[in-house]
C-alpha cells in the first residue's frame, strides 16, 4: 500500500528482470487450488522505495534497498513488495520479507539506517503481509511466520532496537494498531 507524506507518495515494489507482473493475478488468493503453489524465483529480485510527487504523479528519487534471490516462495496472486511503508513525517520506513531488512531513509531519498530482522518462511508460502507502524519515536514492525514470530519496536532516529515480544509460532497478515 502507498503512503503519502508531505506531497510525496511512497511506494515499494519487488522487481523481476524478466517479468513486468506477478503471475497468476487473475487467479486470486482465495482460490484453493492454487494455495502454495507459488514458484520460488531462481534469480535476484531487486527490493525498491520510489518517491512520487503526488501533484503530478513524477517521480523525485529512486531507492534499492537491497537485492537477492528469495529463500522462500510466495503464493501466485502475490508479489514479494505487500509490505506497506510508514513514516514519522521526517522519514520513511521500509521493509520486505524476503530481504529481511528494516531501513528508514530521510524524505529525500538518503539512508539513515538498516537493521537486518531475518527472513522466515510463511504459511502455506502465502508469503510476507508485514506492514509497519510509526508512532511515539519509534518503527513497530510486526512479523509473524512459522519459524519465530514477533513483535519489535525500534528507535526512528537509530533503528535500535528498543524491545522484542515473541509471537505464537504461526503466519498471520496484520498491521500493528496504536490506540490512545
Amino acid at each position: 500500500s502507498p503512503i503519502v507524506v508531505n506531497g510525496r507518495v511512497f511506494l515499494t515494489a519487488a522487481i523481476d528482470p524478466e517479468h513486468d507482473a506477478p503471475a497468476g493475478m487473475a487467479v486470486g488468493v482465495r482460490d484453493p487450488s492454487t494455495m502454495g503453489k507459488g514458484a520460488k524465483p531462481e534469480r535476484e529480485l531487486k527490493y525498491q522505495l520510489s518517491c512520487r510527487d503526488l501533484a503530478d504523479g513524477s517521480v523525485l528519487w529512486k531507492q534499492d534497498v537491497g537485492s537477492g534471490v528469495p529463500q522462500y516462495a510466495v503464493h501466485r496472486s502475490n508479489t514479494f513488495a505487500t509490505e506497506s511503508p510508514a513514516s514519522d513525517g521526517e522519514r520513511v520506513f521500509v521493509t520486505f520479507g524476503a530481504l529481511g531488512a528494516l531501513v528508514a531513509y530521510d524524505l529525500d531519498g538518503e539512508e539513515q539506517w538498516r537493521v537486518e530482522t531475518g527472513v522466515y518462511p510463511t504459511g502455506n508460502n502465502f508469503g510476507w503481509g508485514i506492514s509497519l507502524v510509526a508512532q511515539d519515536g519509534l518503527v513497530f514492525l510486526q512479523n509473524d511466520n512459522e519459524e519465530s514470530s514477533f513483535l519489535a519496536a525500534f528507535d526512528a532516529e537509530t533503528g535500535e532496537e528498543r524491545w522484542r515480544a515473541k509471537r505464537g509460532r504461526g503466519t498471520s497478515w496484520g498491521t500493528p494498531a496504536v490506540i490512545e
